[in-house]
């Protein structure tokens, strides 16, 4: 089964106008554009509220599902299936790496991955300088 992505690159405050996302998502749409690589769909993101460890790339990957029969009267919801990927601290040079390791040959770049620490009560979504 065809794997299909969507890249979000987050474009908060932090990560888009003080670490200049914008130009991580231009990276990503010209090395889709040059490479042979599967469906990949581009989407902006207003905030992870991981401000801290911007900018911030998320893949997620999605597969395709059967359709749902036509006529039910009942049904569990739907699950997309997939899994997500959320990149931290990304730079213009691992936008290659991504593209070749991750949406190429499926395998994510382990060291661009941070896990947030740990909520001790008040939450982890202070944006940098806050106390």
């Amino acid at each position: 089964m065809e794997r299909k992505y969507k890249v979000r690159v987050c474009r908060g405050p932090s990560c888009g106008d003080e670490r200049h996302s914008s130009s991580l998502a231009e990276e990503f749409r010209r090395l889709l554009a040059a490479g042979d690589l599967p469906d990949v769909e581009m989407q902006w993101q207003s905030c992870y509220g991981r401000c801290r460890r911007g900018p911030n790339v998320l893949v997620l990957e999605a597969r395709e599902q059967a359709a749902p029969p036509k006529f039910v009267l009942a049904t569990q919801p739907l699950t997309r299936g997939g899994k997500a990927t959320m990149y931290n601290h990304v730079t213009i040079a691992d936008v290659g790496e991504i593209v070749s390791e991750h949406l190429a040959a499926g395998r994510p770049v382990r060291r661009l991955m941070e896990r947030p620490p740990r909520q001790s009560g008040s939450g982890d979504s202070k944006k940098d300088g806050e106390e």
